[in-house]
């Protein structure tokens, strides 16, 4: 496990153990390419960072854990979750990317990373977007 994910583990562990509790950590801080984590030179997969989460969790010595993914998160979540490790009570996937990879277009890509950029923005997805959630 790299440096900056092993100080947030420790700390995590510290926090919660002046509190009297288990540990608790976002994943979310230590995923590659993430706030204070490491941004490799040559990319990253899926597998790498699942199996950063998976070392974190067996570096935590969490024995009963919720899985919790948005967006790429949710498919980093899924693959974890497919190995079905000890200690997985339950998987929540927040609209999750697809499982596999989506063919799009430069065009489509730069709108999709442009979708949520501003208020005007997110007013118009909502506006003129059919969100289907199966109700």
């Amino acid at each position: 496990m790299r440096a900056p994910a092993r100080r947030l583990a420790a700390a995590a562990n510290r926090q919660s153990a002046a509190k009297g509790r288990r540990p608790r950590a976002l994943l979310h801080r230590l995923l590659r390419n993430w706030r204070e984590s490491d941004k490799p030179e040559k990319g990253y997969s899926i597998q790498d960072l699942a199996n950063d989460a998976e070392a974190l969790i067996r570096m935590l010595e969490l024995t009963r854990y919720v899985l919790i993914g948005h967006s790429m998160g949710g498919k980093v979540a899924q693959l974890l979750a497919s190995k079905r490790p000890e200690g997985l009570k339950a998987l929540i996937l927040v609209a999750p990317t697809p499982p596999s990879p989506m063919n799009l277009t430069e065009a489509e890509r730069k709108q999709r990373i442009q979708a949520y950029e501003n208020r005007e923005a997110v007013e118009f997805l909502i506006q003129n977007v059919q969100f289907n959630f199966g109700i």
